[in-house]
C-alpha cells in the first residue's frame, strides 16, 4: 500500500463515488483495467484537435477526424490560447496536477477554460448546471484565478463532441464569480484532506464501499474484491437504478404526472405577460442543445416590436454564420446584446473578445440556450459602427481582425489559413528566444506500477533466478482467509465458483513482486490469472 503524492479532478470524482474503488486504483499495485473502445476514440479525438490547433495539422477523413471536424467552429479564436496546458496547483494538499485543453487569456479579467468532451449521448453531457460545480472546472478556474488575481470573473466551457450516430457538436459555457469557484474550491481542498487520510490506511479492508456505485459506469472492475472481503454479493446489477423496476401502473402514474406538469407549464407560460424595455436582463447560462427557453416570451417581444421606432437598422449583406431557420429576436434585443458585448470590453479595457465569452454574453441577453456564432455576428450589427465581427471574434472599432484557421460548412473541409499558420511559427520562433520567466510546472499524472514483477508458466527457471515462490504458497494466505470469511472448509465448496473470483480479488491487492512459478493445473489459476499477467512486468510460458 502506498500514500498519494497528489490529486486529480478524476480522483475527486471517483472518491465521491466509491472511496474503495479510489483507495484500490491509486493505493494498490492491483492492475488497471484495459481503457475502453470509447476512450480509445475521446483520446484519439483529443489528439487531432490539439494537433490542428497548436501545429495547424489537416484532419484526416476518419471517423474520429469527422467527429473531431464538428468542435471547429467553437475553438477560440485568440492570439492568447494555450493548448494542452499542463498544470501542478500547491494550494492544495496533496498538490493537484491535470490538463487543460484550451485556455484561453486574451482577456486576463475574465479568462476562459475549455476542455474536449466526447459522449455516447447528449444525455451524458454535462449541462451548465453541472459545469458550475464540476470538480475539473472548478479546480481549472481557481488556476486561472490564481493566475490572474485581477479577473473576477471566469468562464468554463465544454466543447461536446456526440461520437455515436452522425459526428455533432455542442458548445455549453457558464460564467463564475471568484467567490463561487472559491467556495468550490474549499471543498475540493477539505476533499483532498480527506484522501491523505484515507491513503494512510494499511488495508483495503479499512476502506468502506459505497454499494450503490457498483453498477455505474457499466459495472466496477474491482468487484470481486469486494466480495471476496464480504462487502458486497457479486451482483452485475448492483447499484442501477430501480426505476426499471416501478410496476406497470406506477410508471404509467408517473408519465401521467410529467405530462400534466408538462401542460401546467405551458399554460401558465401562455398566460404570463409579454416583457417590456424595463425587463431585467436574465443571468442564466447557456449550452448549444435546445431553443430558447421561452419560445413564448420571444413571440411576445415581436408584438411589442411591431409597434417600437427601431433608430438603428443593422447591414442587410450576407452573414458570414449560418443563420438558424428561425430567428424570431426583435432589434430591441440584438441591440441589448451588442451594448452588453460593449459594455464587457469597456469595463476591462480590451479590444477584442473571443468566441467562447461572446456566446456567453449574448445568451444571457437573448436568454439562449442554444447560442450559433449568427446571433453574436448579428448583435455587432446593430452596435452602429462601434463593434465587428471577424471569425468568431467580436472587435471594437479600434482594433484590427485576427484570423485564425476556417472551416468550410459545405464542403466539411477544415484548414487553418496562411495567417494563423505563420502567427504559430512566429509564436514559437519567439517561446525559444525569450522563454518564459515563470514557466508552469509540467507534471502528468503517472500510471501506477508493479516493480519487478516475472511469472512463469508450466515452466521452471533453470539457472540465474534466486527466491522464486509458487503459485500455491503465493494464494495460501487468501485462499485461508476467504474460507474463513465465508465459513467454508475451502473456497472451492462455494457454489459457482464465487470461491475462485474471493481469491481473485484478494490478490488483485497485494503487493506482487519477484519470481511466481505457476502450474496452469492449479483449480484457482483460472480465475486468478488475468490478474498476475497484467501484474508482471515479464511472462515466460511454456509449451507442452
Amino acid at each position: 500500500m502506498s500514500t498519494i503524492e497528489h490529486v486529480s479532478a478524476s480522483q475527486f470524482k471517483t472518491y465521491s463515488l466509491c472511496k474503495r474503488k479510489w483507495y484500490i486504483e491509486k493505493c494498490t499495485d492491483a492492475p488497471r483495467p484495459e481503457p475502453s473502445a470509447a476512450m480509445l476514440l475521446g483520446s484519439t479525438v483529443h489528439e487531432l484537435l490539439e494537433d490542428y490547433v497548436s501545429k495547424g495539422t489537416e484532419i484526416p477523413d476518419t471517423r474520429e477526424g469527422r467527429i473531431a471536424r464538428t468542435a471547429i467552429e467553437y475553438i477560440p479564436t485568440s492570439t492568447d490560447l494555450h493548448v494542452e496546458l499542463s498544470l501542478r496547483m500547491e494550494s492544495i494538499d496533496p498538490p493537484l496536477v491535470g490538463f487543460i485543453d484550451l485556455y484561453d487569456t486574451m482577456d486576463p479579467s475574465c479568462p476562459v477554460v475549455v476542455d474536449y468532451k466526447t459522449t455516447s449521448a447528449w444525455k451524458w453531457a454535462k449541462t451548465e448546471e453541472q459545469l458550475g460545480t464540476d470538480p475539473q472546472m472548478i479546480a481549472y478556474a481557481q488556476y486561472a484565478l490564481e493566475q490572474h488575481t485581477e479577473a473576477n470573473e471566469v468562464i468554463v466551457a465544454h466543447i461536446q463532441l456526440k461520437t455515436k450516430g452522425a459526428p455533432e457538436s455542442r458548445l455549453v459555457s457558464v460564467e463564475l464569480t471568484r467567490e463561487h469557484v472559491e467556495e468550490q474550491w474549499a471543498k475540493l481542498v477539505a476533499l483532498a484532506t480527506e484522501m491523505k487520510q484515507t491513503s494512510y490506511l494499511d488495508s483495503v479492508e479499512e476502506v468502506p464501499p459505497t454499494l450503490s456505485a457498483c453498477g455505474a459506469f457499466g459495472g466496477c472492475p474491482f468487484a470481486d474484491t469486494c466480495a471476496a472481503l464480504g462487502a458486497v454479493e457479486m451482483n452485475p446489477f448492483a447499484g442501477i437504478s430501480e426505476v426499471g423496476n416501478k410496476k406497470p401502473e406506477e410508471r404509467k402514474e408517473t408519465n401521467m404526472s410529467r405530462l400534466q406538469e408538462l401542460r401546467n407549464r405551458k399554460k401558465a407560460n401562455n398566460a404570463a405577460p409579454a416583457p417590456t424595455n424595463g425587463t431585467s436582463v436574465p443571468t442564466g447560462v447557456l449550452s448549444e442543445d435546445t431553443a430558447s427557453r421561452t419560445v413564448e416570451a420571444v413571440e411576445a417581444v415581436e408584438v411589442v416590436e411591431a409597434v417600437e421606432v427601431v433608430e438603428a437598422a443593422p447591414s442587410t449583406e450576407a452573414f458570414t454564420e449560418p443563420v438558424p431557420s428561425k430567428d424570431n429576436f426583435s432589434s430591441v434585443a440584438y441591440d441589448e446584446a451588442a451594448k452588453a458585448l460593449l459594455a464587457h470590453m469597456r469595463d476591462r479595457n480590451i479590444q477584442r473578445i473571443g468566441k467562447v465569452a461572446a456566446k456567453t454574453i449574448v445568451g444571457k441577453v437573448l436568454d439562449l440556450r442554444r447560442v450559433r456564432l449568427y446571433y453574436v455576428e448579428k448583435a455587432c450589427r446593430f452596435s452602429d459602427g462601434t463593434l465587428s465581427y471577424s471569425d468568431g471574434s467580436v472587435v471594437r472599432a479600434s482594433a484590427l481582425p485576427t484570423h485564425r484557421g476556417s472551416y468550410n460548412h459545405e464542403t466539411g473541409e477544415s484548414r487553418p489559413s496562411e495567417d494563423i499558420i505563420a502567427q504559430r511559427k512566429k509564436e514559437e520562433k519567439k517561446k525559444e528566444k525569450a522563454p518564459d520567466p515563470k514557466p508552469v510546472i509540467l507534471e502528468e499524472e503517472p500510471a501506477k506500477q508493479t516493480a519487478g514483477l516475472t511469472v512463469y508458466i508450466d515452466c521452471l527457471p533453470v539457472k540465474g533466478i534466486k527466491g522464486a515462490v509458487s503459485f500455491e504458497d503465493l494464494i495460501y494466505p487468501l485462499v485461508a482467509k476467504v474460507a474463513e470469511n465465508n465459513k467454508v472448509a475451502t473456497p472451492l465448496q462455494m457454489q459457482y465458483g464465487e470461491g475462485k473470483s474471493h481469491v481473485a480479488g484478494l490478490l488483485r491487492v497485494s503487493s506482487l513482486k519477484g519470481y511466481v512459478l505457476v502450474s496452469s493445473d492449479n483449480p484457482y489459476w483460472a480465475a486468478c490469472k488475468t490478474v498476475l499477467v497484467q501484474a508482471a512486468d515479464s511472462v515466460i510460458q511454456g509449451i507442452r
